[in-house]
Order: structure tokens, then sequence, then C-alpha cells
């Protein structure tokens, strides 16, 4: 009996001198670090507070083309740093259907942003919210977002200057349990790895985030993905009636979230996440572009509109849009915070 002891005592010690070696090998990696909040976080990124107070201006968006720009602002954007464009969803108006437009804006040069075009006519296609950027191996890339009839389920398609989008495939990612005028805001990692999008149940007032593997979505075409999730978790922490869900943003390892209405004197959230859904840092009251957006028209309106990711001079940068100004007169702006 004494040998059986012993022998599983000494398989314990060497078993936890086993995690303490890969857990301190992650940490000398960058992989893992405590914080002062208890939660882990990469040894090569920043808290998120020491992030945010960091943040910048990063572009304005002054020529937004399409009926609803003005009047609405931007709805989402994503970068293309591979040929250098920017890309802005924004919503028209409602005689218009709500139907969504596609702007293209240069990259590089002025803060100031001039469309240089946009998709046209209006169609059926593009919805609510979410512009997830994918890069093709031939050099071009696909664009994901909300589907315009069905917020269950998102559209990827091709965009070309004054021309409808192209190439749609039509994916399902929530099925008939989930609200179908929630949108699902997809959004396609840094890393360009997996596919990240939130549903609503019916009947509740969180959201779901699952995780796909987008080479698997892209390789079997659209269709009914609502059950071949890789992660699933219910976001209970930030979202609520004066907090609906604004952008999701991911690099493949974390998962940013942001949720706030338009009143610039509610709070607005910004939740970051593990793929699997654990929290490692959070911020329930974001500031980020609230001093200048008092100054824009009368000064009640401070809404985030879209997260994205992008990599300026080696730094990685988390990108916030927020609308402001007054309804006809809006403002859409882009702020960085860097992460690294």
């Amino acid at each position: 009996m004494r040998v059986v002891v012993v022998a599983y005592l000494m398989l314990m010690l060497l078993s936890s001198a086993s995690s303490a070696g890969n857990l301190q090998q992650q940490e000398e990696e960058g992989g893992l670090k405590h914080s002062s909040n208890g939660f882990f976080l990469s040894g090569h990124y920043l808290d998120l507070s020491e992030s945010l107070a960091s943040s910048s201006l990063f572009a304005s968006l002054d020529n937004i083309r399409g009926p609803g720009g003005k009047i609405n602002g931007i709805q989402y954007f994503s970068f293309d740093e591979r040929n250098r464009d920017l890309y802005s969803l924004n919503l028209n108006i409602a005689k218009n259907g709500n139907r969504s437009t596609i702007n293209r804006y240069p990259l590089d040069g002025d803060r100031s942003k001039q469309s240089e075009g946009f998709s046209t006519p209006l169609g059926n296609v593009v919805g609510h919210q979410g512009l997830g950027l994918e890069y093709l191996p031939e050099g071009g890339v696909r664009l994901w977002s909300t589907y315009y009839k069905d917020f269950r389920q998102v559209a990827r398609y091709s965009y070309s200057d004054g021309a409808p989008v192209g190439d749609v495939q039509i994916y399902r990612l929530f099925g008939v349990g989930f609200r179908p005028y929630v949108s699902s805001t997809p959004t396609i990692s840094l890393d360009q790895k997996f596919i990240v999008a939130a549903g609503k149940k019916k009947g509740e007032t969180y959201q779901t985030v699952r995780v796909w593997r987008l080479a698997d979505l892209v390789a079997n075409g659209g269709g009914d993905y609502s059950k071949s999730w890789l992660y699933e978790w219910d976001l209970r922490d930030l979202i609520g009636p004066q907090h609906p869900l604004q952008g999701i943003a991911s690099d493949g390892k974390r998962i940013w979230i942001i949720a706030g209405s338009s009143k610039i004197n509610e709070p607005k959230r910004l939740g970051v996440y593990s793929l699997e859904g654990r929290v490692l840092d959070k911020d329930d009251n974001m500031t980020v572009g609230r001093a200048q957006a008092l100054l824009d028209g009368v000064g009640k309106v401070y809404e985030p509109e879209g997260l994205a990711l992008i990599e300026v001079d080696g730094k990685v940068y988390l990108c916030i849009g927020i609308v402001s100004g007054d309804k006809g007169f809006r403002h859409a702006r882009i702020y960085k915070a860097p992460l690294r």
C-alpha cells in the first residue's frame, strides 16, 4: 500500500512540475501573464485601460456616398491592408428599405477620407451590420456582412466600384431558435483563421457568440452551419437594453466586443474574451471619442459603430468606429488604440 501511495505522490509532483514548466515557458514566450485584475493576459498586450487611454484619431470618413451616408453615418468598417483600402458599410434611409451601401476609401494618406467608390444600385444582400474582410489567394478580397433578408444568416460577396455586390454566397450561422432581425455582425480574425458572429435567442436579452473555422466555410461554400461551430458562449456581461452589440474584432486568439446606444450620457462597454468565451478584460465606461462627440452638433449622439484590428509600423491597434453629430450631419470617425 505504501508503494502505491508513494508512487501516486511522485506522479502528482511530476505532473505539477510539468504544468509549472509549461506555464513558465508560455510566460517567457509572451503567452500568459497575470494582470492586476486576476485575468490571464498576453505579455505582448497592454491592459485595456492603458490601451484606451493611449487612443488617437485614425481616420475621419468625410465623404460617404449613397442615400444614407450623411443621415446615418456608418454601421461598420474594415481594412484591406494588402491592397491599401478602407471599406465602410452605411445604412440607407427607411424609404430605401434600410438597405446598405459599401464605400471604399484609400487607407493611406490624409486622415480625412474621401470615398473613391461605392456599391450601386441598392440590393437585397448586404444587411445592417458587420463587415468582415477575407483575403483571397490571388490577391482579391471577399467581404462578409449580415444578410439583408435574414439576420441569422451572413453574406459573402465581392465588391467593385459603381456596381452591385457580386459572387454572393449565403451562410446560415444561427437556427430557428434565434431572432431573425438581430444582426449577426460577422467578422474575420486578423490572422484569417476564424469567423466570429453573434445571435440572440428568442426570449433572451443576452447574445450568443459563435466561432467557426473560416477555411471550412470557404471550402464547403454557402449552406447551413448553425450546428457546426467550433466555440459557442453566451455574452451576458456586456449586452442589455441600453447596450446593443455594435462591433466584434478578433486577432485569432482574443475577441473584442463593443456595446452601447447612441445616447451620449449612457456608458459604452468594451470587453475582451478568449475564443472560448473567458473574460480577459473589460471597460464598462469606454469614452474613446466622447470629448469630440460633445462638440458635434448639439452634442447628444455618441454611438460605437464597428471594431477592427490593423497593423501599423509593426504595431497592432484596435480601431473603434464612432458616429456623432445631428441627423443629416453625422460625423463618422475611427480611433485607434495600441494593443502592443
